[in-house]
């Protein structure tokens, strides 16, 4: 009869604490979680293509940053390459890669200008006569004369 009493009393107690943790996060939800006003973007509504959120310039003192979001970690010489970074929105970015990897004054590697929600990529070829190994890239980016700066590295295969 002991035993019983015991199991039954664990029992009631898991219970409790189960309807209590279930109580505590949904006035968890209720008070303290974020609210979410996702609105349409202009441009994303003249597309037709509704905007989860629409993206936010930052301040004209705003530190400047940049990552690499997308790199391959191994490109064939010959094939295309394409790097995707974050910066500021409105950057103005350049891209340097080794030259013996890319044309000189190869159009594709042309400066850009990070979008409203901060992405700038190039695409390029690799030059077939690149040498095989490691390779350097360097992201520059400036915001209102701040400037950021990331390197990548890539192997080159045949």
């Amino acid at each position: 009869m002991g035993f019983l009493r015991t199991l039954r009393q664990a029992v009631i107690t898991a219970l409790v604490i189960i309807i209590l943790l279930v109580v505590a996060a949904a006035v968890y939800l209720l008070f303290f979680s974020p609210r979410h006003n996702f609105t349409n973007t202009t441009a994303a509504a003249a597309n037709g293509q509704p905007a989860l959120f629409a993206p936010t310039a930052p301040a004209e003192n705003a530190k400047e940053g940049v990552a690499i979001q997308a790199i391959p970690p191994t490109v064939a010489a010959g094939t295309e390459m394409s790097v995707v970074a974050t910066t500021n929105a409105t950057s103005r970015c350049t891209i340097k890669v080794d030259p013996s990897s890319a044309r000189q004054n190869d159009p594709d590697l042309a400066p850009q200008t990070a979008d409203d929600y901060g992405t700038v990529s190039w695409n390029w070829r690799v030059s077939p006569s690149a040498p095989l190994g490691s390779q350097t890239l360097t992201i520059t980016c400036v915001y209102h004369g701040r400037t950021g700066v990331v390197a990548g590295t890539y192997q080159v295969s045949r």
